[in-house]
């Protein structure tokens, strides 16, 4: 009888679809070097959680840069790129 319940549970679970977790989406960065580990870490479960969403890198970056607050921040980024 067991058994027979846990495969009853099972069948129904793969009937009903699962809705996924609602990940928030992070705050803009503003530069605060304080800030960044966290907001990079909210972007990646944002990443981890829509991966059909944001396949590239390119993707990711974009989705970065659209969340900066200040175009200072921008410019950092240039600098560091035409490094």
């Amino acid at each position: 009888e067991g058994s027979a319940v846990n495969l009853s549970a099972l069948l129904l679970a793969r009937e009903v679809p699962r809705k996924a977790p609602h990940i928030p989406e992070p705050d803009t960065f503003d530069g605060n070097v304080k800030s960044c580990r966290g907001f990079l870490l909210q972007c990646r479960r944002v990443f981890d959680h829509q991966p059909r969403t944001y396949i590239t890198d390119r993707e990711k970056i974009s989705y970065i840069i659209n969340l900066f607050s200040e175009l200072r921040v921008l410019q950092g980024v240039c600098v560091v790129r035409s490094m």
